[in-house]
């Protein structure tokens, strides 16, 4: 049984009320291992521009370490709009937007000297950075995590293959 969320064309709908957060893979996992007692630093890819200062303001604000998120001045911060629905499920409208461009010479060589690094999905360009980002992190790391995305499962998956050897924790839910 599918059900869907319908607009009428050219319909202007009034909400209630709307609330800005920070999430996305990055930064949930951060916020996460961060409740649980961890010293954390988190490593993602933002524009230059309020929603990245807000990001990394609540992130420091957490006590997580933000020094090395990449600030783009070619691509703004994604965005998601999450429309929760009456059945507890939601609908996400979403712009992976400069997190989807990261690039090698991007990725911090800190990496390595982590204690443990988790890797979330990573979308769009940036799926190809997993091998680069999993063989640094294993150079002296204790445990490299990994939980690839839908896109990284399907269109990704020959980087996903040869990333493997590097990963000692492999996540996926039902659906992946």
């Amino acid at each position: 049984h599918r059900s869907f969320l319908l607009f009428e064309e050219g319909s202007k709908i009034n909400v209630e009320n709307i609330h800005f957060h920070t999430g996305g893979g990055a930064t949930n996992r951060a916020v996460s291992f961060k409740q649980l007692g961890f010293d954390v630093t988190t490593f993602c890819k933002v524009g230059n521009d309020k929603p990245s200062e807000f990001i990394i303001q609540r992130l420091a604000d957490l006590g997580i370490h933000t020094q090395y998120i990449k600030q783009s001045d070619e691509y703004i911060t994604g965005h998601s709009f999450i429309y929760p629905l009456a059945s507890g499920d939601r609908t996400v409208l979403c712009y992976r937007g400069a997190n989807a461009y990261l690039h090698a010479h991007e990725i911090p060589e800190v990496i390595e000297t982590f204690n443990n690094v988790y890797i979330t999905s990573l979308s769009g360009e940036s799926a190809y950075m997993l091998l680069p980002i999993t063989r640094l992190a294993k150079l002296h790391s204790g445990l490299v995590a990994t939980n690839p995305g839908t896109s990284q499962l399907t269109s990704g998956s020959q980087t996903l293959y040869e990333a493997l050897p590097n990963i000692d924790i492999f996540i996926i839910n039902s659906e992946e």
